[in-house]
């Protein structure tokens, strides 16, 4: 950073628009034709020069994020809002898993389906402390995360985040060892369900590399 320069930068610039690797979806009520004159007008609007395939790494990676010991703090990214008029604050976990199977896949989509409605009715329902409660798997490449986040207009960033670890630091006692072999057939069949049930929002969607 300290060699860093205005000059250097604009000249970086330059090169990382000059040629790039585009993916189009289009979903909704087109027709193949339709769809890719949207991709052409795109294509022809940012006129990147194509990219060689050796240039391009096939698959999207996950960098790992940052690991801590028990009793280190982990690593925190703090962004101050400076309109004072604005009373929102957020804050926003994620744990990261290293596995890479597919039942490191599934295990983190159980774990999720597990403390899903808990995590709801804990910080929103009883708690009250956001107007926006949701928790969920992210899928990276062979990374998987899980999330956390509230969004509040009662509560400062701070309280938020000391709620949401209070309440991740019981899901062992509360919530995983309670745990019955049928309660967690109950979320697998759940999660398997979810992944048969027809789109219903999405008449027809077409997949076009370019």
């Amino acid at each position: 950073m300290k060699e860093a320069t205005l000059a250097k930068l604009v000249d970086y610039v330059k090169t990382l628009w000059s040629s790039g690797k585009g993916e189009a979806l289009i979903q909704g009520n087109f027709d193949r034709s339709e769809a890719l004159d949207i991709v052409s007008t795109i294509d022809k609007t940012i006129s990147f020069e194509t990219s060689t395939r050796d240039r391009y790494p096939a698959r999207l990676r996950a960098l790992p994020l940052p690991t801590s010991k028990p009793d280190e703090s982990p690593t925190t990214l703090r962004i101050s809002e400076p309109n004072p008029a604005n009373d929102n604050a957020a804050s926003h976990i994620t744990l990261q898993s290293f596995g890479t199977s597919e039942k490191d896949h599934v295990l983190a989509e159980i774990l999720s389906a597990v403390i899903e409605e808990p995590f709801f009715d804990d910080l929103r329902t009883k708690k009250q402390l956001g107007y926006i409660v949701s928790s969920g798997v992210r899928a990276v490449d062979q990374s998987r995360t899980l999330s956390v986040i509230v969004q509040s207009n009662v509560a400062p960033a701070e309280k938020l985040t000391a709620s949401m670890v209070a309440f991740l630091d019981s899901v062992e006692e509360k919530l995983l060892k309670p745990l019955t072999a049928v309660e967690i057939e109950l979320f697998v069949k759940g999660l398997v369900d979810s992944r048969l049930e027809p789109d219903k929002q999405v008449g027809a969607g077409v997949d076009f590399d370019c």
